[in-house]
């Protein structure tokens, strides 16, 4: 909770009430968490030279976004990130945030319905961040690469299009 209120104050009243909005996806069911934790593999380092998608992307905007399928405000928001990815001014790329792969993350992305590239390793780190706690959550990659910002809850593609002009 110390640090909820320690980034509270790093981004405003807002966050709180978002954090408080979304809170629920940090709890997970307990029989759900334990199924999770089989299909888990050793967490790798976000290399963006290692993806040929990401690579291929620069020049656009681009969104990381964090899911899990626990988490409803993340399944909610699947179909807004589809549109955006569709649309082509901003490629989106999703990050299971349980640290699903192989088979396992096809078939967690195939019953979302999930459209936009996945992620191999948390990209947290390579762009200097703490360890995510609260989902949804997404990183807005500017087109030199850069970090311009993390956004929590639901995004639209309304919203990220607005943030880009």
């Amino acid at each position: 909770m110390k640090t909820l209120f320690l980034r509270a104050a790093r981004f405003g009243w807002q966050f709180i009430f978002v954090a408080f909005g979304i809170v629920a996806c940090d709890g997970r069911d307990p029989g759900m968490a334990s199924s999770m934790t089989d299909n888990v593999t050793e967490q790798v380092p976000f290399n963006p030279e290692q993806s040929q998608a990401w690579r291929a992307s620069q020049d656009h905007w681009r969104l990381i976004n964090y899911w899990a399928e626990w988490c409803k405000p993340c399944v909610t928001e699947i179909p807004e990130l589809n549109e955006l990815h569709a649309a082509g001014d901003v490629i989106v790329f999703g990050y299971n945030y349980d640290g699903l792969s192989g088979d396992k993350l096809e078939s967690s992305m195939q019953r979302l319905g999930i459209e936009f590239e996945p992620l191999s390793g948390d990209p947290a780190d390579h762009f200097e961040l703490e360890a995510l706690q609260v989902l949804p959550v997404s990183l807005l990659i500017t087109p030199a690469g850069e970090l311009s910002q993390v956004l929590y809850g639901p995004q639209s593609a309304k919203k990220i299009m607005a943030l880009i002009q």
